[in-house]
């Protein structure tokens, strides 16, 4: 295994579209990755078809049934060969100097296990915007994150999986992304990883994320399962020996992302499900949003009722 060598590992499902995208980023860095690890995850369209006619030497494409974004990064790490493994998804894209920086992190910050950087919103319209990170003071240059947890629940998270490199050793600490876990298996890990240890962060945008919608777990999983993630969650981050010192940082987290999924269901016209989730006690925590939230639920409710699209199922009970 190469020590200082990075293995790239990209979740995919049906992108046809932009997976070709995602790996040529992967080719135009400064600093090359040793291999480019593929998980086809049951994709049905021609997906697979155009990697293989890319003809990429180091690049393994692996075949596996629909288990769901988490099974297919799990096999991904499993199969890659580098002690470093990054992240991209095939709606994402990789800037030219990315693993660059991530080899300066690496050298300066031997001792840590995980490395990630700034990135930018892609919109629908494939205008790119800042994401909403809310720093406080950001130095100019590289530095230890040791307030994940409160930086992400003022806002948008500090990076994604994309925008992130992981140490082997990491993963054997703390185990991989929890497959099935509809409130989304990466925030389960960062946020136990942030309780590990500091992690090694650039202020440079350096990976183009496009913003998504409902994913295939969360939008066929009933609410209730997000409610019951959502406080697996909680109970794994407070079972940390340090859980009491940021137990505020850890509850303004977990609703935050709570409040990503309402959102999420509200652009996806899911008014009922919002409405379940905003029942949830995590939601005290931010009752201006919540009210905010629950009054564009109920008005969505109406708006389906009046206009015949998507009339409430009478066996669903408002909260």
């Amino acid at each position: 295994m190469n020590s200082a060598s990075i293995s790239v590992v990209i979740p995919l499902h049906n992108n046809e579209n932009c997976i070709v995208d995602a790996i040529n980023s992967i080719q135009r860095q400064s600093v090359k990755v040793n291999e480019i690890v593929v998980v086809d995850d049951g994709s049905s369209d021609g997906s697979v078809e155009r990697i293989a006619a890319l003809q990429i030497p180091n690049l393994k494409l692996i075949k596996q049934a629909s288990l769901g974004l988490a099974a297919a990064r799990n096999r991904g790490i499993t199969e890659s060969s580098s002690r470093y493994v990054a992240f991209l998804d095939a709606t994402d894209q990789w800037m030219p100097f990315f693993t660059l920086e991530m080899h300066t992190l690496f050298t300066r910050f031997p001792d840590l296990d995980l490395f990630a950087s700034r990135y930018q919103l892609i919109e629908k319209n494939g205008m790119p915007v800042d994401a909403s990170v809310r720093f406080g003071m950001c130095p100019k240059e590289a530095w230890l994150m040791h307030d994940f947890l409160a930086i992400a629940a003022r806002g948008d998270a500090p990076f994604v999986t994309s925008s992130c490199v992981v140490k082997r050793e990491l993963f054997n600490a703390l185990g991989m992304f929890p497959a099935g876990e509809a409130i989304g298996a990466e925030c389960t890990f960062f946020a136990k990883a942030s309780l590990a240890g500091a992690i090694a962060y650039s202020p440079n945008i350096l990976v183009h994320h496009r913003r998504g919608t409902l994913s295939r777990v969360s939008d066929v999983e009933p609410y209730q399962n997000v409610l019951s993630s959502c406080e697996r969650l909680l109970g794994s981050l407070n079972s940390s020996p340090i859980a009491r010192i940021v137990a505020n940082d850890i509850q303004q987290y977990c609703a935050s992302l709570l409040f990503g999924f309402i959102k999420s269901n509200l652009a996806a016209k899911r008014y009922q499900h919002a409405l379940a989730l905003l029942g949830h006690p995590l939601c005290k925590q931010k009752p201006a949003l919540s009210g905010m939230l629950k009054a564009a639920a109920y008005t969505g409710r109406l708006s389906q009722f009046f206009t015949g699209s998507g009339l409430p199922n009478p066996k669903e009970k408002l909260l």
